[in-house]
């Protein structure tokens, strides 16, 4: 399931006009609805932010794993949807379109407007003007594609071909199925992460220190985390439910000889991937916490923050 981002701003339009004989209509537009000009046939348009449920897509219905370009060419204009460009949820976009011999390069880049910290699949439409009736090679230069991944690049004859699309199958953040997921990354050893520019030293408190990137992973380290002293293996499970804003954490521990008899301090660094922006309660939930100590529960808005920290009070044991 996609977590739309809520608009910040209407749309503003910014339209750019090649030199003759080539016209190119494109914008530079925030994140709305669609936007349209009654008044210009080629006026440009940008959906906002997909949510892949309300029925948003200009025309070719591209799922979420998949970037597409829809064209069609008529009487010397060429119509072009980019269907699933991934842009900040914020800024809108803007196009350089350059034309040389049968080669159009349209690259593809954030507007102006202010930045969130996360990405988002839009569709992008707009046109080229008094353009010859020929075969061309398009490329597309998108701001987000992933390290590894097919560039965006077709050929196409207009004499014998009006229109049709092209896709690429893309599963890396912003596109894919958003299937999210957690990993225990790394734990300490009793008494801590060594050198870690924390809280794992203050011996009144455990605290979840959290940041949040453009790629849609939410690292939380979990300091002061109360385990047996002797442990084989510290576990983590989780259960996300994006839909209801909610992330719970399952510390475990594997003991090593049955344990000792006696608990430890330890940090935990959580990664939770494919993470659509948004706003969730994060709940952990610990073996050894005392009935008269408070849980570790904290809310984040991932749509406005990119980092944060969130302690709670506790006797924690000295390191043995």
């Amino acid at each position: 399931m996609f977590t739309r981002v809520p608009f910040l701003k209407k749309a503003s339009r910014a339209v750019a006009f090649l030199s003759v004989p080539l016209l190119i209509f494109v914008a530079a537009i925030v994140c709305s609805d669609t936007s349209t000009n009654p008044d210009d046939e080629y006026a440009p348009r940008l959906t906002g932010c997909k949510d892949f449920q309300s029925g948003t897509a200009l025309s070719l219905q591209a799922s979420p794993d998949q970037d597409c370009v829809e064209y069609e060419f008529n009487d010397g204009v060429l119509h072009i949807t980019h269907l699933n460009a991934g842009f900040n949820c914020c800024t809108g976009a803007e196009l350089d379109i350059d034309f040389s011999a049968d080669v159009i390069t349209i690259t593809e880049a954030d507007g102006d407007g202010g930045a969130c910290h996360c990405l988002c699949l839009f569709d992008y439409e707009y046109f080229i003007l008094n353009l010859e009736e020929s075969e061309y090679t398009i490329k597309i230069i998108e701001p987000y594609l992933p390290d590894g991944d097919a560039e965006m690049e077709f050929t196409v004859d207009f004499a014998a071909e009006k229109s049709g699309s092209f896709c690429l199958d893309r599963t890396n953040y912003p596109w894919g199925q958003n299937v999210w997921s957690g990993n225990l990354k790394s734990f300490s050893e009793c008494g801590g992460f060594e050198n870690f520019d924390g809280d794992n030293g203050n011996d009144t408190a455990s605290c979840a220190i959290w940041t949040y990137n453009e790629s849609g992973t939410l690292k939380i380290i979990h300091t002061n985390a109360v385990f047996n002293c002797c442990v084989q293996e510290l576990l983590a499970e989780y259960n996300i439910d994006v839909a209801g804003g909610l992330i719970t954490i399952a510390e475990d521990e594997v003991l090593e000889n049955g344990g000792c008899d006696c608990i430890c301090p330890y940090d935990f660094e959580h990664d939770i991937y494919n993470l659509p922006p948004g706003e969730y309660t994060i709940k952990f939930l610990e073996p050894y916490l005392n009935p008269q100590e408070d849980s570790l529960i904290f809310t984040i808005d991932l749509v406005n923050e990119q980092s944060g920290e969130f302690c709670v009070e506790r006797l924690i044991p000295e390191a043995l």
